[in-house]
């Protein structure tokens, strides 16, 4: 069976540890096929208070150079593949049109890491209650739909992303599940328009092994008509590089897909699970 890793970070990063040829190392030596390093870009600017220049704002040279040497280092023993995850593109439309056109890649996933005015969700150091929470992930949910209706990216990142934060640091009982049914034109929006919906394993290296999106929100987007959906770790560190990948596949057979999808030169290729 064909195994990739489509969402990882490397320390082009802000928050990544490790460089491209130690991330393919890794992928190598767990039996993966193919690794697409996905470094962030966040549209509006990485930590609080960032007052960030108009360019990528990962470091491109860094990506680059890590990239190539990770290229001359695996020899063809992988797939290497050039990815981006553009954070934001909603705020920043204008960025976000300028790096789709000004750099090549085979991969670029859209995502959500904060709303409007507020810091990412992993720095809300404030999260009062459970309810609280529910009027962000209900604030989180408008704002996917915003982000959704970009133009120019391949699959849509980590949705549940605020929940990793709510309940892991703060220890509140909540998930997306109460905002299935205000996902479904989302994922309907999503599979008519020829997206991927990303499975993001992060979760399972957690006590609580949840999964972004749950399993019942990936049998909604195969139900409204979804075929495409890619899995990816978020790993930062090559030591997370391909964890749970299979336990993802097994989550995409069970909500009754039968292929997993890569995307290689922008081109979406279809691998049975």
């Amino acid at each position: 069976m064909y195994r990739s890793d489509v969402h990882t970070h490397s320390d082009a990063s802000p928050d990544g540890h490790d460089a491209p040829a130690a991330l393919a190392a890794a992928a190598i030596d767990c039996g993966l096929n193919a690794l697409c390093v996905t470094d962030h870009c966040e549209c509006n600017g990485f930590f609080p208070g960032d007052h960030m220049p108009d360019y990528l704002y990962y470091n491109d040279t860094r990506y680059d150079e890590g990239m190539a040497e990770a290229a001359e280092a695996v020899k063809g023993r992988l797939t290497l593949l050039r990815g981006v995850e553009i954070a934001q593109g909603h705020e920043r439309p204008e960025i976000y049109r300028e790096i789709l056109a000004s750099h090549r890649f085979d991969f670029v996933l859209a995502s959500l890491h904060n709303l409007r005015g507020l810091p990412d969700f992993y720095y809300i150091d404030d999260y009062r209650s459970e309810a609280c929470c529910n009027e962000l992930l209900a604030r989180y949910v408008s704002e996917l739909f915003e982000t959704a209706r970009l133009p120019g990216y391949d699959s849509f990142a980590h949705i549940g992303y605020p929940v990793r934060y709510m309940r892991y640091k703060y220890g509140f009982n909540v998930s997306m599940d109460p905002f299935t049914d205000a996902l479904e034109p989302l994922l309907r929006y999503l599979a008519e328009n020829g997206k991927a919906l990303e499975l993001n394993v992060s979760g399972l290296r957690n006590p609580e092994r949840i999964t972004f999106p749950s399993l019942s929100v990936l049998k909604l987007f195969r139900a409204v008509g979804g075929e495409m959906v890619t899995v990816g770790t978020d790993a930062h560190r090559s030591r997370d590089i391909g964890s749970h990948i299979d336990d993802g596949y097994e989550l995409l057979r069970q909500a009754g897909f039968g292929y997993h999808t890569v995307f290689v030169d922008r081109k979406p290729v279809l691998h049975r699970l």
